[in-house]
């Protein structure tokens, strides 16, 4: 968005819209390339052994051999489309509106069972061709975080 947007926004008592603001790289389509956990203290023996999930390793898994893929695309103007498929077979799509608020996504979308998959997520990191998302998991006191890292597909 442009300052002038902004400013226009400003004007018209508009703050939250005007402070919503999309970041001009996140525009375009995004693959899933993998998931991890993050521990950002050090965590018991216990705790580690609840980070090592199979059910994730699996999902890395289809995620690197093409059985699953995980492909949104976030338009310049606060809408998203998210697309899983699973041996090439459609497993959920959605569609709905995103906001980008202290470099947090804050995706809605009512028609889809269980909300937007882009709800409250932190970019941890952004360039031309990776995008980071971050998510806390767990208790707080954990601060262990899911991050997904997903690659910019080229433009169809």
């Amino acid at each position: 968005m442009s300052s002038g947007f902004l400013l226009a926004g400003l004007l018209a008592g508009g703050t939250d819209e005007a402070l919503a603001q999309v970041p001009p790289r996140l525009a375009g389509r995004w693959q899933a390339q993998q998931i991890s956990l993050l521990a950002r203290r050090v965590v018991s023996h216990e705790v580690q052994e609840q980070m090592n999930d199979s059910a994730i390793a699996v999902t890395n898994g289809e995620l690197r051999h093409g059985a699953l893929r995980q492909v949104v695309e976030f338009q310049p103007e606060g809408t998203y489309r998210y697309e899983q498929t699973r041996k090439g077979q459609p497993s959920r799509t959605e569609a709905g509106t995103y906001a980008v608020r202290q470099n947090v996504i804050e995706g809605h979308s009512p028609g889809t069972a269980g909300g937007s998959s882009f709800a409250r997520w932190h970019i941890a990191q952004l360039g031309r061709r990776q995008l980071v998302l971050e998510q806390p998991i767990w208790a707080d006191s954990l601060r262990i975080s899911q991050q997904i890292e997903f690659r910019r597909l080229p433009a169809p």
